[in-house]
């Protein structure tokens, strides 16, 4: 058994702890007087950083909170990890090929290419909105209304900012009309 080599600054129990432990922390105390030291010393923190009240609630490194997670990195291991991130020279042959395996990805649950709806979208629902009278078409609500595509964006892409294949719903109508449905089960 360890022979103790301190003892808790609170209660006084004699304690071991690991010479580098010691080296660390200027407060040394035992896990039943841990709450209380938090409380007598704002800055103390296991793992030696400056954390005060409880572990770290309500820090950031915005509000200029010292928080370091691990050790430093040098500037030699920084280079190393850079270089090798950098990125490798890819075939053409094998692009091809990730470029394939992520479209069957995509046609496997069922999305296709990432398009980004933009301002033809914000402009079409806005019209589908005003056309409606800004209150959802099956039940009459003004609140938290949504744009549905009659014919779905997946399935009808040239449909997709054709002001008839618009209808404004609501956000409990609209989930009722989607519901069941998902990527893989989209009927």
């Amino acid at each position: 058994m360890r022979t103790p080599n301190t003892q808790c600054e609170i209660c006084g129990a004699l304690l071991y702890r690991r010479p580098s432990t010691m080296q660390r922390h200027t407060h040394i105390c035992c896990r039943g007087c841990r709450s209380a030291l938090y409380k007598k010393y704002k800055c103390y923190s296991i793992k030696g950083l400056a954390q005060g009240r409880a572990w770290n609630k309500g820090m950031s490194k915005a509000n200029g909170d010292d928080l370091s997670y691990g050790r430093p990195r040098s500037k030699e291991t920084k280079d190393k990890i850079a270089k090798k991130l950098r990125g490798r020279i890819l075939s053409e042959s094998h692009r091809m090929a990730l470029s394939e395996s992520k479209m069957r990805f995509y046609d496997r649950i069922g999305r296709s290419i990432h398009y980004d709806r933009g301002w033809a979208f914000a402009r079409w629902k806005k019209a589908i909105f005003k056309r409606d009278g800004f209150a959802c078409q099956k039940c009459g609500s003004p609140q938290k209304l949504r744009a549905h595509h009659i014919l779905s964006w997946k399935d009808y892409p040239e449909l997709r900012f054709v002001f008839t294949n618009g209808i404004t719903l609501c956000e409990s109508c609209h989930f009722a009309i989607h519901k069941g449905k998902t990527r893989n089960n989209p009927l």
